[in-house]
């Protein structure tokens, strides 16, 4: 959908989020022109009707709109997402294709290798490592819900993983590719605001340990590991493209500004902050299922 409507839909709920009671379209129109969103009147309308299906705002017979529960909810998620993409633009933009494809290759090692640690670890786990993974990924949930990345709590349950699966050399082999160079280090750390959803993973792995199911704790890690692939694959063709544009720029090098500005926004780049509120209109779900910031190496 146009950028245009998600950023109106999306200041119509920021302005009412502030407004001490209702407002009307009047003063939403202004409000949102201020912001620099061109809308006419009838566009306007038609916004607030979709936020009207959408639960998100809510018609006070002819005083305006209100925003409701589940729109401050929405919103309070859609700014945290934001300041994700952003932290994670600055450092995924900040490195090269190189690196980034070194990236790729451990994490397609890491796939084969922890793998294979989770169908392990669904046979011979102990009852009381279990419970270990378990707090764990509830501590990760807990701290995406209270504006966190989760990040250090993916990094200890991987480890944690490797450390229950009864195999020292697979623990061992899983340690030296996370460790094998302090810039991967980051970049795994780092890639855990890209979009994902690795706590609800970490969950599957972990519901499928607990009900000793080797097949399915594999497979929810292969498929954990998968996604991470992915999102790299993604980044370097976006990288390989922004690089052919800029004449005397080299694709495995560093990236100039200009680099680095093209792929802050727009289809060719990371995805802008506002595209994960695309889901707001034509979707039957306001907030959308994939979850920045949960998506953690």
């Amino acid at each position: 959908m146009p950028r245009q409507r998600v950023q109106l839909q999306f200041h119509i709920l920021e302005l009412l989020a502030d407004a001490t009671g209702p407002e009307g379209s009047g003063l939403l129109l202004r409000g949102t022109r201020a912001r620099g969103v061109d809308a006419s009147q009838a566009t306007l309308g038609r916004a607030l009707k979709v936020l009207d299906e959408r639960g998100l705002t809510l018609r006070v017979g002819n005083k305006g709109r209100t925003i409701t529960p589940e729109g401050r909810r929405w919103l309070s998620e859609t700014r945290r997402l934001q300041g994700v993409r952003r932290w994670t633009e600055e450092t995924l933009t900040a490195v090269g294709q190189s690196t980034l494809s070194e990236l790729r290759a451990s994490m397609v090692a890491r796939r084969a290798l922890e793998g294979e640690i989770a169908r392990l670890a669904a046979e011979n786990a102990p009852p009381a490592e279990v419970v270990e993974l378990r707090r764990i990924v509830e501590e990760q949930g807990h701290d995406l819900e209270t504006g966190g990345r989760g990040a250090g709590q993916a990094v200890d349950f991987h480890l944690a993983l490797a450390r229950v699966c009864g195999n020292q050399f697979l623990e061992a082999a899983a340690s030296l590719v996370r460790t094998s160079s302090a810039a991967l280090q980051t970049l795994m750390y780092h890639l855990g605001a890209t979009i994902g959803s690795s706590y609800d993973r970490h969950i599957e792995v972990v519901e499928a340990i607990a009900d000793r199911n080797p097949a399915g704790a594999a497979g929810a890690m292969i498929l954990h590991l998968n996604e991470l692939i992915t999102d790299i694959d993604l980044w370097l063709a976006r990288l390989n493209e922004s690089a052919q544009r800029q004449p005397g720029t080299s694709s495995a090098g560093g990236h100039s500004t200009a680099n680095q500005s093209r792929l802050g926004g727009g289809r060719t780049g990371q995805p802008s902050a506002m595209e994960p509120m695309q889901s707001l209109a034509g979707t039957s779900t306001p907030v959308p299922e994939e979850k920045e910031g949960r998506h953690n190496g």
